[in-house]
């Protein structure tokens, strides 16, 4: 949701009228303020402790690279089981509570995914097929 005032404490005129985006969309929050994705709640824990992501990834056992790519989003699947298990463990919490994080945001990608697909042309969408093929995905036919 994007609301229409000007940023709290503020009476710049510049500001009026423009919209300024709902915290809980840019953070990943929900509406009680806690984190409600996986780079969210990661992003959360680090700042919190005042781990680097070198320090995240040796306190999880995981990959620096595992662990940025968690932190950022970037990676396009679900995190192996395993991945969440360890990262419940060392941050101390509820494995359902990252597993329930990952589900949605997964889903979402996978629509945004699918919407850019569709907008391909046909000639575009028998590559991807064929790049997904060669690369042995269960996508891929």
């Amino acid at each position: 949701m994007t609301v229409n005032t000007p940023a709290a404490g503020s009476s710049h005129p510049a500001l009026a009228g423009h919209a300024i985006a709902d915290p809980s969309e840019k953070r990943g929050t929900n509406r009680e303020g806690g984190p409600s994705t996986l780079p969210a709640i990661l992003d959360t824990y680090m700042q919190r402790e005042r781990l680097t992501l070198q320090g995240m990834a040796d306190r999880t056992g995981l990959s620096l690279a595992t662990v940025a790519a968690l932190r950022s989003g970037s990676r396009g699947k679900r995190p192996r089981p395993e991945t969440l298990e360890k990262l419940a463990a060392a941050m101390g919490t509820n494995l359902q509570t990252l597993e329930d994080a990952v589900g949605p945001a997964q889903a979402r990608r996978e629509r945004q995914l699918i919407g850019v697909f569709r907008q391909l042309t046909r000639a575009d969408q028998a590559l991807v097929e064929a790049l997904a093929a060669r690369l042995g995905t269960p996508y891929g036919g």
